[in-house]
């Protein structure tokens, strides 16, 4: 008897895989949570605790003279029996950052009660001598390039995370930042997949 015609088999479609997520501190839903007085101390806050850091926002110290002293984000780790201290100050102005400010935040640091390990400088603009004058007293300093708000607030975070991330790397042994490094080519290359399997969807 004559065979009967089999039935096409149905196209197979090619799913694309979903992109890389971007860091959690970014995600619009911890962008929109409110801690500080303004959005930047919001986002660097985001930021630390991402990297692993307990936050406090503006944060009331009791200086070594015994006055107050208040920090825009100050970050802890335990690690063994010791903790590591990060301090951030951020300058979310219309205006850059000058000499005086960043003086005034070294002399901040120094009546501290526990000197941070690292300090951080999260700025929209700074000056060139402003920038040479924290850098030269040990300070991180992230440019962000323009002041931040809610329609730049993620931006803004994507790049403070990726400056504060490879500042923490850089400190890792030798061969924790090659497994770092190692981590960045396989994303690369999976970014680089994704988009050759979304033309071939197409």
């Amino acid at each position: 008897p004559p065979v009967a015609p089999q039935a096409p088999a149905a196209a197979t479609t090619v799913q694309a895989p979903a992109a890389p997520p971007r860091p959690a501190a970014c995600s619009p839903e911890r962008l929109k949570v409110r801690r500080g007085r303004d959005i930047l101390e919001d986002v660097v806050a985001a930021v630390l605790e991402d990297l692993g850091f307990r936050v406090s926002v503006d944060h009331t110290f009791t200086t070594k003279a015994g006055t107050s002293i208040e920090v825009d984000v100050w970050g802890e780790k335990a690690i063994g029996d010791s903790r590591f201290y990060v301090y951030a100050s951020c300058k979310n102005l219309e205006r850059p950052v000058d000499v005086s400010v960043v003086r005034e935040e070294v002399g901040r640091v120094g009546v501290m009660p526990n000197i941070p390990h690292v300090r951080i400088l999260v700025t929209s603009s700074i000056q060139d001598s402003a920038k040479k004058e924290a850098l030269a007293n040990g300070f991180v300093v992230v440019e962000v390039g323009r002041k931040v708000d809610e329609s730049n607030a993620e931006e803004a975070c994507k790049l403070i995370y990726d400056r504060l991330n490879a500042v923490f790397v850089g400190m890792a042994p030798a061969w924790l930042q090659e497994l770092a490094s190692l981590a960045d080519e396989l994303r690369g290359a999976a970014d680089r997949l994704i988009r050759l399997l979304q033309q071939a969807a197409r």
